[in-house]
């Protein structure tokens, strides 16, 4: 059995894609029975046209059989009972290889965390500060990556996809991701324990750093948006609906601010040591400043 961040895998199939997928584990502390998975990994097999160097894009599909996604270098499938799935691969080397195995595991991460309501893959960041998750939702090129970057020396959770998991205290958690983009990332955090998530910040870049208030609804659009691979899947809902079920249990705001290393001491709480510890209040000031 292999641990990918909250999903256990039973892989059977190739045989090297097998070892190189827990080679590339990540397993959390926090797993949950109701997302093993059954997981058969070929090799471009099964008359899938997996067409290696292109452009990365996704296109998802549902039918009687179940979900399906096709990408340049991976298809997969999880059948109607979400308990077993397919991973295709493209016959790549290195770490187009390990690419396409992430992304492939991307997509069947995010169909079993919504059809179960048990949370979401989100496009996004995420960095340990305070003792908890703080995590970083904003357009591509906004500066999520760059944002985590300058967090140094605190623990970087995630660089481009974050896992965040209900607790049955009405919270939301999340741990060190196994899908980094860049997997030398500077503070990679590989520590498998659940930290609660403290924020969810919005962000955009403005000259004059600020925190402020958004309408719940929009709140929800936003994380909504950026939960990839649920439309098309009938999986709409159930993303709405967590997103909406996250902004409501944990604080959430916009972040304005400006890609730079003043951005972070400008979030610490007063009083915290590299958002190490427990703070009264943010320094920042509001929109009605």
């Amino acid at each position: 059995m292999i641990g990918f961040g909250p999903l256990t895998l039973d892989a059977t199939g190739d045989a090297a894609s097998c070892r190189r997928l827990e080679e590339l584990a990540l397993p959390w502390d926090e797993h949950r029975a109701g997302l093993a998975l059954r997981l058969d990994v070929d090799l471009g097999g099964r008359g899938l046209p997996v067409r290696p160097g292109q452009r990365l894009r996704v296109d998802v599909s549902r039918d009687d059989d179940g979900r399906h996604a096709l990408s340049h270098d991976f298809a997969c499938s999880l059948d109607q009972g979400g308990e077993r799935a397919t991973l295709s691969l493209a016959e790549l080397d290195g770490q187009r290889r390990d690419d396409a195995i992430q992304n492939g595991l991307r997509v069947l991460c995010a169909w079993r965390l919504a059809e179960t309501d048990t949370g979401l893959l989100l496009h996004a960041a995420a960095v340990t500060r305070a003792g908890v998750a703080e995590l970083l939702l904003g357009a591509s090129g906004v500066g999520k990556s760059t944002l985590a970057r300058l967090a140094a020396p605190r623990p970087v959770l995630a660089d481009d996809v974050v896992l965040v998991l209900r607790r049955d205290d009405g919270g939301w958690s999340t741990a060190a991701s196994p899908f980094f983009a860049e997997p030398s990332f500077p503070g990679r955090s590989r520590d498998g324990s659940a930290l609660r998530c403290g924020r969810l910040l919005l962000l955009e870049q403005a000259a004059r750093p600020c925190l402020s208030d958004v309408p719940v609804p929009l709140r929800a659009a936003a994380v909504a948006a950026h939960a990839p691979f649920l439309t098309g899947v009938g999986l709409e809902e159930a993303g709405l609906r967590l997103a909406k079920d996250l902004v409501t249990s944990i604080p959430s705001c916009r972040f304005a601010f400006a890609p730079d290393a003043s951005a972070w001491s400008l979030l610490d709480p007063a009083g915290t040591k590299n958002g190490s510890e427990e703070g009264s209040s943010d320094t920042l000031p509001t929109a009605a400043d």
